[in-house]
C-alpha cells in the first residue's frame, strides 16, 4: 500500500521551526545550541554520578529476618547491596540474590543517603504442614503453597498425623 505524498504546504509547515532557528539572530541561535549542549553534560553527568563511588551503599542493613537462614540470606543481601549505589537501587539485584531461599516473600529496600542502604525482608508465614515421604519429616507450607523445607513450623501448627482436623497435604 502506497502512502499519499505530501503537499508542499504541509512540508513548509513541517519545516518551520527549523527556518526560524535558522532565521534567527545568531545570539539566540547560539543560546539554543549551548542549552542543548549543557543538558546533554547535565544528563550524562547524572549518569555517571549516580554510579559512582561517591553514593556507593559501604553499609547495608537487613531486618525482618527470623529463619535459621537469617545469616547465609544477611550474607547475600549484603554483598548484591554493595554492586549498587544509593541513587540507584536495584530491588531486583536483592530478589535475585535470595531467590534460592523460598523463605523470602517480598524484599524492600531504602537508600540512606549518601552510604547506607536498609533492607526490609517479608517472609512467607507457615500455615500448614505437608507431610513428606517415607521416613521423611513434614515440610511447612506458605498461604501460597510454597514450600519452606528449612522453615520451622509455628507450635499451632504442629500436630500429629493420627488427629483428624490437622492441616496436612501430601506431597
Amino acid at each position: 500500500m502506497r502512502l499519499p505524498r505530501p503537499s508542499r504546504r504541509a512540508l513548509r509547515r513541517a519545516a518551520a521551526p527549523l527556518r526560524a532557528l535558522r532565521a534567527a539572530p545568531v545570539p539566540l541561535r547560539r543560546t539554543v545550541i549551548a542549552l542543548g549542549a549543557v543538558l546533554v553534560l547535565a544528563g550524562s553527568g547524572w549518569l555517571w554520578f549516580r554510579d559512582s563511588s561517591f553514593v556507593a551503599v559501604e553499609e547495608a542493613s537487613v531486618s525482618g529476618l527470623t529463619t535459621p537462614d537469617a545469616p547465609r540470606l544477611r550474607a547475600a543481601l549484603t554483598a548484591a547491596a554493595r554492586d549498587m549505589s544509593t541513587l540507584h537501587v536495584r530491588v531486583e539485584e536483592l530478589e535475585k540474590a535470595v531467590s534460592p531461599f523460598p523463605v523470602v516473600k517480598e524484599v524492600r529496600a531504602e537508600a540512606d543517603f549518601p552510604h547506607g542502604l536498609r533492607i526490609e525482608v517479608v517472609e512467607h508465614r507457615p500455615v500448614a504442614l505437608a507431610a513428606g515421604g517415607e521416613g521423611e519429616p513434614p515440610v511447612a507450607l506458605a498461604d501460597d503453597g510454597t514450600l519452606l523445607r528449612r522453615l520451622t513450623p509455628e507450635r499451632n501448627l504442629r500436630c500429629s498425623s493420627s488427629r483428624a482436623d490437622c492441616p496436612r497435604a501430601t506431597v
